[in-house]
């Protein structure tokens, strides 16, 4: 069994946690329900009957990374590699034809 550490600042139904992950942030009403992000981004739904130690909680998928994009000069050298991207694809023929004809394998 490993050593945890976790510190716990409240305002309000405002709650952030600092752990050895990162820090978290939620918001919640009432001691019984909570929502949050945890330190590695995912999204959580919590709800609690306070008094028992019983409660549930639902992480969904991690928050998709923002895709960088062309700017600028960069721009028109992504139009050019798209271009010759399109410019390159397999002829007709060899789609049809099996992956080891394809890779000259076989005869």
């Amino acid at each position: 069994m490993g050593w945890r550490f976790r510190r716990t600042f409240g305002l309000g139904g405002l709650r952030w946690t600092l752990s050895k992950r990162g820090l978290g942030t939620s918001w919640g009403f009432l001691g019984i329900a909570r929502f949050g992000i945890s330190p590695d981004g995912r999204r959580y739904t919590s709800f609690r009957i306070p008094g028992t130690g019983v409660s549930w909680v639902k992480f969904s998928k991690k928050a998709p990374a923002m895709a960088s994009t062309a700017v600028g000069p960069n721009l028109a050298t992504a139009a050019s590699s798209q271009t010759q991207k399109t410019t390159q694809t397999p002829s007709a023929q060899s789609v049809s034809q099996p992956w080891w004809k394809q890779k000259g394998l076989g005869g």
